[in-house]
């Protein structure tokens, strides 16, 4: 899984270079030159795996492309992500997360925006069960304990918000920060003043300045686009959404 932010070809060499071993500025210089370049890296950490095993991109945040003031390497983005979803041996997958105010932007590149009118699926509001399952079954699997009254909190702070996801996920990745070396405790979101309140520690002293990706990634629904038929994707805070 990878976020693109502002530089995508980056975060996809740093990416695989952190899978593999490799030098990341050599793996973004054969990314940048070659379109198809992605498949053979794709097969490498596959076959790392299992010899028949197939590998899936999540691009998460997909959205991020379209922030990227390089045009060019926008385009080489999606060409890189389109080739590896058609690999001739179909053994690799790209699943694209993206925030359904951001579709309209993929016209940019005719090929991606026809592979989302035909494979997207839009993901609505999550109900509370699936919420808790989002906070508590990343942190599981690493083995991190959280306070039941922790839980029961954030979701009385993001019950009712038309989109809470982007919020819990900074308030998550605060509290994973500030971690004491046991369970994380409702103590340390009461410092941080809640999901809300833990956008401030991110404002710039002395500005107005708000910021930047928690506070505005806020949408009405998450599309998620299978860019191939023929498809086959990091240790930070826990994530569930």
């Amino acid at each position: 899984m990878l976020r693109p932010g502002l530089d995508p070809l980056t975060e996809l060499a740093a990416t695989i270079a952190a899978r593999s071993n490799g030098s990341a500025m050599d793996i973004r210089k054969a990314l940048a030159g070659n379109p198809e370049a992605l498949i053979p890296h794709s097969r490498a950490l596959a076959l790392a795996e299992a010899p028949d095993a197939g590998m899936v991109w999540v691009v998460d945040q997909f959205e991020e492309v379209f922030r990227s003031p390089n045009a060019d390497e926008r385009r080489q983005f999606a060409d890189l992500l389109l080739r590896a979803a058609d690999a001739p041996d179909g053994r690799v997958w790209v699943l694209l997360v993206m925030r359904v105010d951001f579709v309209h932007r993929a016209w940019e590149h005719a090929d991606l925006a026809r592979r989302i009118a035909e494979r997207s699926v839009i993901v609505g509001p999550m109900a509370d069960d699936d919420v808790r399952a989002a906070i508590v079954e990343p942190a599981r699997r690493v083995g991190l304990g959280l306070d039941p009254n922790l839980v029961a909190a954030i979701l009385d702070d993001i019950r009712g918000l038309a989109t809470p996801l982007p919020l819990m996920e900074h308030a998550l990745a605060e509290l994973w920060r500030r971690r004491p070396a046991g369970p994380l405790d409702i103590t340390g979101y009461i410092e941080i003043k809640g999901v809300r309140g833990a956008l401030r520690p991110a404002r710039r002293p002395g500005t107005g300045t708000p910021p930047p990706a928690a506070a505005r990634d806020c949408s009405p629904g998450v599309d998620r686009t299978h860019l191939g038929e023929r498809r086959g994707g990091g240790h930070s805070p826990p994530r569930g959404t």
